[in-house]
């Protein structure tokens, strides 16, 4: 049980980061996406998409469908990890040390909720309704300023 609640933890710190810092998934997606297609109208539908993963994930999590929840759950770290290096790897002279800071403490934290879920047994269902209601109001909020954040 006690893999549950860091899996658990680890959704809930990216909503507390998201939180403090509401640009962070849409600087995340404006990295991943190549300027050349041009597609910043996307960036609230992708920011909603990457927490409807961990939203949906989470609910999983507590059903006996447990195998649906690692799953979902591998995927939404795994974009995360994956969002997180690309960030650090493009910022060659940060104006400030806090994105690279931050992007690292978020890849961090979608390594260990991808090892956590290895052996993740089912949640309660309260946990997971509290926890998927901290993770998709910021999520909401963010997707609301997405358009006023671009990463070049």
């Amino acid at each position: 049980m006690s893999r549950a609640y860091i899996s658990i933890g680890c959704f809930v710190a990216q909503a507390l980061i998201t939180s403090a810092f509401c640009g962070l998934p849409a600087v995340m997606f404006s990295a991943i996406i190549p300027d050349a297609l041009q597609l910043s109208w996307l960036l609230p539908f992708l920011v909603l998409g990457y927490f409807s993963l961990g939203a949906i994930s989470l609910y999983y999590l507590q059903t006996p469908e447990l195998k649906k929840g690692r799953l979902l759950g591998y995927a939404y770290f795994s974009l995360g990890l994956v969002g997180s290096i690309v960030v650090v790897a493009k910022v060659k002279y940060p104006e400030t040390p806090l994105l690279l800071i931050v992007f690292t403490i978020w890849a961090l934290i979608s390594l260990t909720g991808m090892v956590s879920l290895r052996g993740t047994e089912r949640i309660p269902k309260l946990i997971a309704v509290l926890a998927i209601t901290f993770l998709m109001i910021p999520a909401f909020i963010c997707a609301l300023t997405t358009q006023w954040v671009a990463f070049k």
